[in-house]
């Protein structure tokens, strides 16, 4: 500690870079923060914070996959335990991790480039993209913390072939599958990139002229990926389950079964399949006993080759044996539990085995497979062929209980036995290929990744069923989700987000895209890969939803960070100030913004092109030639930079103005196309009211009765409430609605209460008990973006791919060539201005007079 705090310690290690970054981050920290609780909670954020602030009170969480993954969930669960619950620290922790965000650049200095790694940050700073969102409910921002953090990693092993570097990838993998399905995105993408990379490398091993051990550096980092992961989608097969006939992963909307898993239905294997007499139990005993003693053969049958090749994996075998039949237990004392007799000595003989295989100093790669291999086969026999599987008593424990399940047969559906083989396959080629690549390297990460994994899917080991749901069923629910394409967006979604907030990482990552493609940088196509196929795949894939974004922005971003450090690079900045062609930073700003005016000027079709316009125009020439001069004057190429540079920090200042915007009007003023049910202003303020009146009397007019349309997010503001039975949610919909229960009755049935929220379809204007109360609205409860960008009346679900394009196209076409529409356009992008309100759901507040 004291070397830390020595001066000498810092010296060198602290330069104009860090601390450029320290004030980076800083920033990012202030923004984030900044009236962090002062936006209305988003429906999706409710539904998350709810299940987090249960786990916070100890009540039961299980994993589900329409939340996503386990770990945003028991985060905010810890944060929630620590500090307490409240719209701050329902978020804080997306501000960490936007903010963490922020400092990674930092680590790939060395590709970026020192000025190339701080525009990165100052671009993941200012975004409004990942401002928004890291001041959000949701985890995507985490996710795009998880990518850009195995990027880093991926990058420097390949360099530096430091084994911490695939310790620390492990961890992230497991986080990154524990967090979100994006996560298969990510992975494909990286996964593809580094194979690619290691094709030079590959290649002879497939040839047979290199072994798999010898692989290194990309294609080390690929099989890393690729064995830790390969059982992650074993739910794939769900896509082919038609051609053989079976249900490996159930379509939304099943009866009888949940989304995303298998169907417990159709034919069954009931076990045992067979029960032989006692004394053919013998027979494969023996034909155990004889494969070992055949596999000592060429050693010799020696104490030394019998010991580990036979002795071990027979003790380790009894062991198997002990542990799932209990026999002497049975015999010596049955009234009391196995563990007091069997388990104990399974222990021992376990311990004798390896104790053997240590002494002998066998390989332990044999030593594995010599326990595993008979421990396996004993399994497999014993579920066959002995009473010893109870399958109600595993299926309550290993599967999740929304899956209805029959076992009064003791018998197991051949869905389920399918989907079983394919994981257990999937994990036996990794654990084979990863053996073979790096054996104890590769044991180390696959304990970090499985150990990480299990933990957060089964809540510290508090729900078993988490494991199934996060191997088989959040794949399988991805898939069953498809065809329900839930946002129902055209496939230009995101290119019109893009367009509004983002024009700087597109523009000048698009640019250095095809700069990076002539001059072969091998990073730089790394990364236009990586923006490349993200922007691809989210396009093609069904769902779309703003916050999706992140994983756009941030690729785009570290691309155009690079291109931004080679054009700073390329000025002689001394030669610039002394000849005064830096003006062009300056003129190049003032060029665009008078070119924006004029468009501006012209599109209007409310006026007409004025004298004041046509000398604008004129101005804007004039510029134009004093900026082609001053390119002259000095070196062409880093003139042409200088007005990069210029163009870049006038696209920032735009960005951070609507990235302010965004994130700090919380009166829901300005229509932003980030925001898709998001809650209203009006619903804390209800709350309030509720607070300061009705929730002050529910002692005596009764608790407070708020429509159960209105759970998500209005649950979220009444949870102490709601616990306490002073504000109970009930259902009024009436028989003809869809989702009628039972419990369900019209609000002109209601009975005596403090206050009354109603949705606005739930409204009876005859009745009388309503007449009692003092009626208030319309409110607003969610809203969403009016979606101006799509076609008029469109109906895409009816209209194929070709139709679909070809009608988009027509529809662009229109729109470039229309005044009006460019004016909307750029009133939106400047102004925000828009001629249609919030998309809105409503609702009514009740109060006695």
């Amino acid at each position: 500690m004291p070397r830390l705090l020595s001066k000498k310690y810092w010296r060198g290690r602290i330069g104009w870079l860090e601390v450029s970054f320290l004030i980076l981050l800083a920033t990012a920290l202030a923004m984030r923060l900044w009236e962090l609780g002062g936006r209305a909670m988003h429906y999706d954020e409710a539904i998350h914070l709810h299940y987090a602030w249960k786990l916070s009170n100890l009540e039961e969480y299980i994993h589900s996959p329409w939340m996503h993954g386990p770990f945003q969930i028991e985060f905010v669960a810890l944060i929630f335990g620590i500090f307490g619950d409240t719209e701050f620290t329902s978020r804080i922790g997306y501000v960490l991790f936007g903010v963490a965000l922020v400092a990674l650049p930092y680590f790939l200095r060395q590709h970026l480039g020192p000025i190339g790694s701080l525009f990165t940050a100052i671009m993941l700073t200012a975004s409004p993209v990942l401002l928004y969102f890291s001041r959000f409910g949701r985890n995507d921002i985490i996710m795009v913390f998880w990518a850009t953090a195995l990027l880093v990693l991926m990058w420097r092993y390949i360099h530096e072939e430091k084994n911490r570097y695939l310790y620390l990838a492990s961890a992230i993998l497991a986080f990154m599958f524990a967090t979100k399905e994006t996560a298969y995105f990510i992975v494909l993408i990286f996964g593809a990139l580094t194979f690619f990379l290691a094709i030079p490398q590959i290649a002879p091993v497939f040839f047979g002229r290199a072994r798999v051990s010898q692989l290194t550096g990309p294609a080390a980092f690929f099989l890393l990926i690729f064995t830790l992961t390969l059982p992650q989608w074993s739910a794939v097969a769900g896509l082919f389950q038609s051609l053989v006939g079976l249900t490996l992963v159930n379509p939304d909307g099943v009866a009888g079964g949940i989304v995303g898993a298998p169907h417990w239905a159709g034919p069954m294997v009931l076990l045992p399949v067979y029960s032989p007499p006692a004394w053919l139990h013998a027979v494969p005993a023996m034909v155990l006993v004889v494969g070992l003693l055949w596999l000592s053969k060429s050693s010799g049958w020696s104490a030394k080759s019998l010991l580990p090749r036979v002795v071990a994996p027979l003790a380790a075998s009894a062991a198997v044996v002990l542990a799932m039949y209990r026999p002497l237990g049975q015999v010596i004392s049955p009234e009391n539990p196995p563990w007091l007799v069997d388990i104990p000595l399974a222990g021992a003989l376990v311990v004798i085995a390896i104790g053997i295989f240590l002494i002998r100093q066998h390989p332990w790669q044999r030593s594995l497979a010599l326990i595993l291999g008979p421990a396996a086969s004993i399994l497999i026999y014993a579920a066959l062929f002995t009473p010893v599987v109870n399958v109600g008593s595993v299926v309550r424990n290993v599967l999740p209980s929304g899956i209805p399940v029959d076992t009064s047969l003791n018998g197991v559906p051949v869905n389920f036995i399918v989907a079983g083989g394919i994981l257990t396959v999937a994990l036996v080629v990794s654990a084979v290929l990863g053996l073979a690549w790096r054996g104890g390297v590769w044991l180390v990460c696959a304990a970090i990744f499985y150990l990480e994994w299990l933990t957060l899917y089964t809540t510290i080991y508090t729900n078993w069923a988490g494991a199934f749901s996060g191997v088989w069923q959040g794949m399988g629910y991805w898939i069953a989700q498809q065809e329900v394409a839930r946002g129902n967006q055209p496939w230009y979604y995101y290119f019109v987000g893009l367009s509004v907030y983002e024009l700087l990482p597109v523009l000048f990552g698009g640019v250095g895209a095809v700069y990076f493609l002539k001059k072969g940088d091998i990073f730089g196509l790394a990364l236009m890969f990586w923006a490349g196929l993200s922007l691809l795949a989210y396009t093609i894939a069904s769902e779309k939803m703003p916050w999706l974004l992140v994983n756009i922005t941030v690729p785009f971003i570290l691309l155009a960070g690079k291109y931004l450090g080679e054009l700073f690079e390329r000025v002689r900045w001394r030669e610039a100030l002394a000849r005064g062609t830096v003006l062009l930073l300056v003129l190049t700003p003032v060029g665009v913004i008078g070119g924006a005016y004029i468009l501006r000027s012209y599109v209007d079709i409310d006026a007409e092109f004025s004298s004041v316009q046509w000398l604008a125009l004129a101005g804007l020439a004039a510029l134009a030639v004093l900026c082609a001069l001053l390119v002259r004057l000095g070196r062409p190429q880093s003139g042409v930079a200088m007005i990069g540079i210029g163009a870049a920090a006038l696209l920032l200042a735009f960005g951070t103005w609507a990235a302010l915007r965004a994130a700090y009007t919380f009166d829901d003023s300005h229509p932003e196309i980030l925001a898709y049910a998001q809650g209203s202003a009006d619903l804390p303020q209800t709350y309030q009211n509720l607070k300061q009146d009705a929730l002050l009397s529910t002692a005596e007019n009764g608790p407070v009765k708020v429509d159960y349309d209105l759970w998500y997010p209005f649950q979220w503001y009444v949870r102490d409430e709601a616990s306490d039975d002073a504000l109970r949610f009930a259902c009024f919909k009436d028989s003809k609605e869809a989702d009628w229960n039972d419990s369900c009755n019209p609000a002109s049935e209601i009975s005596d209460s403090a206050a009354l929220l109603l949705t606005s379809s739930h409204i009876s204007d005859d009745s009388q008990l309503l007449d009692r109360y003092e009626k208030s609205g319309p409110m607003r409860n969610l809203l969403w973006f009016p979606e101006s960008y799509r076609r008029p009346a469109e109906n895409r679900q009816s209209e194929g791919p070709a139709e679909e394009l070809s009608r988009d196209f027509a529809f662009f076409r229109d729109i470039a060539s229309s005044r009006e529409a460019w004016q909307k356009a750029l009133n939106y992008i400047l102004f925000r201005d828009l001629e249609r309100d919030w998309y809105n759901s409503e609702y009514y507040s009740y109060t006695r007079k």
